[in-house]
């Protein structure tokens, strides 16, 4: 199917005609997306595998939160509203991120949960004494007393 292909939309019996993007070109858009994602933020294609994330997915997250901007400052003010009302209080600040600070905040996130080992985490062996090592599914510094 050409890129350049129009379909008419039948049901209006319109001159109103839309284009078609084909898979293949839009495979081509995300990849360029993506690349220039990485490029603007200094990551490499192996990094990007390493984190186990979608684009697709990652970009719907940054739309949802771009949706949201006005009741989340909305929600930010609120707050600061109240905390200004204390004397103690000397400053406050709210800040949203941007989509694009936020995607590439949850890939880095990402890569520092794959880079860090599974913690070792001890709990009762079957005799209620004792320990007995288990891996956890958490990455968390070491709470649990040796």
């Amino acid at each position: 199917m050409p890129s350049g292909l129009r379909q008419c939309d039948a049901s209006l019996r319109a001159k109103s005609c839309k284009r078609l993007v084909t898979p293949t070109e839009e495979n081509r858009i995300m990849a360029a997306e993506l690349a220039a994602f990485l490029q603007g933020h200094g990551y490499t294609d192996e990094q990007w595998g390493r984190s186990g994330l979608d684009w697709v997915e990652l970009k719907a997250i940054g739309a949802n939160h771009m949706s949201r901007a006005v009741p989340l400052q909305s929600a930010a003010d609120v707050v600061i509203g109240m905390l200004t009302r204390f004397t103690a209080t000397h400053a406050t600040r709210a800040r949203l991120k941007s989509p694009d600070s936020l995607m590439e905040k949850i890939l880095r996130k990402k890569l520092d949960e794959a880079e860090l080992p599974p913690m070792q985490v001890r709990s009762p062996g079957p005799t209620g004494r004792g320990s007995t090592p288990l891996r956890s599914r958490y990455r968390t510094r070491s709470w649990v007393q040796e």
